[in-house]
């Protein structure tokens, strides 16, 4: 619970100052209701706090995603894909200004090798989708399509939240990124 309070505390003191070099470990322990020395206990700097802010933040959409592979099991293809679309919409869409300043440090705060492994992850939950339903298709194909509907994804959700702001409905938004992901896979499908 107290890194969850420090991270969610960091969250907020990074929304306010707009800076993350504004960001101070006072402000922080303070909206946490915590004290310097139990950040300490946690934490050794304010950038380890970022990456594990975005960490949990990322860790809770592969769970998300997973649960609902587990939940459309026996579901078609599309609702499947569809479901998956409809989870990653509403991540985003959910709380976008956290999500937005999260991203707009994440390149400042977070090491490649964990940028690389939460890309890698979310990568690998399209894949593990696309087995389930094509067990026939070579992995490489797999890890193509998978490599290019998370970029598809990622890419959507980080201009609707950078860029568009809230300024299209989420039900436009969400209809515009499903065309672009069936029409990509479509597009593969019949090629193969």
């Amino acid at each position: 619970m107290t890194v969850l309070s420090l991270e969610q505390a960091f969250v907020r003191v990074l929304m306010l100052t707009g800076d993350f070099q504004k960001v101070r470990v006072r402000d922080v322990v303070d909206i946490a209701g915590v004290g310097i020395g139990t950040f300490y206990d946690y934490f050794p700097n304010l950038q380890v706090l970022a990456a594990s802010a975005m960490r949990t933040r990322r860790d809770a959409l592969i769970r998300t995603l997973r649960q609902t592979m587990v939940r459309h099991a026996d579901a078609s293809f599309s609702t499947l894909i569809d479901a998956m679309l409809d989870d990653c919409v509403e991540m985003a869409l959910q709380q976008p200004k956290e999500w937005a300043a999260l991203m707009m440090i994440e390149r400042q705060v977070e090491d490649l090798q964990g940028f690389r492994a939460f890309h890698m992850g979310i990568q690998q939950t399209w894949s593990d989708a696309f087995k389930s339903r094509y067990p026939a298709v070579p992995l490489s194909q797999i890890t193509s399509m998978s490599a290019m509907v998370h970029a598809i994804a990622y890419g959507w959700c980080a201009q609707e939240i950078l860029v568009f702001r809230g300024d299209r409905t989420r039900q436009a938004s969400r209809q515009e990124l499903g065309l672009a992901v069936h029409g990509y896979l479509n597009t593969v499908q019949s090629e193969s």
